[in-house]
């Protein structure tokens, strides 16, 4: 059971931090980071939730070092809120360089569990992950919504 939560969690998450790093920043001026994941790791396992670790290789395409403050998000399936997280770290990526952090994801167990046996059934699902990311002056709100299958 541990082992297929976990398999099922990493699915997930990747599904989510793809799709959610596709925008195209303004073509010539600023680019989006270049981000893929490197691995997830489940940390802690209760009754109500699921923590696990993301790590993220984020590179910055830009000719100006990115100042990163932090990120928070929530992620929902189904319309039904999973998963949230918060980073609150200061961190800077360099000019063309790339970075690899390490992003808490908390997964609420009963409310993804109520939602797989639809996702199964159906084989399609919609999410919306939304959030922020906390730069020094201002934090700039992210939401995508889509729908993964059929």
């Amino acid at each position: 059971m541990k082992r297929q939560i976990q398999q099922f969690i990493i699915l997930i998450t990747l599904s989510f931090v793809l799709s959610a790093c596709t925008s195209t920043g303004l073509k010539g001026v600023v680019e989006s980071p270049e981000v893929k994941v490197k691995g997830v790791r489940l940390d802690k396992l209760t009754f109500t939730t699921a923590e696990a670790i993301l790590s993220l290789n984020i590179k910055n395409p830009n000719a100006f070092m990115v100042p990163l403050r932090g990120l928070d998000y929530s992620l929902s399936l189904n319309s039904v809120s999973v998963a949230q997280g918060k980073l609150e770290k200061n961190l800077s990526i360099e000019s063309h360089q790339s970075r690899m952090i390490e992003i808490p994801v908390s997964f609420k167990l009963l409310e993804l569990i109520q939602t797989v046996p639809s996702i199964v059934r159906s084989r399609d699902f919609t999410y919306q992950l939304k959030g922020n990311t906390h730069f020094p002056f201002i934090n700039i709100p992210f939401s995508r919504i889509g729908r993964v299958g059929q």
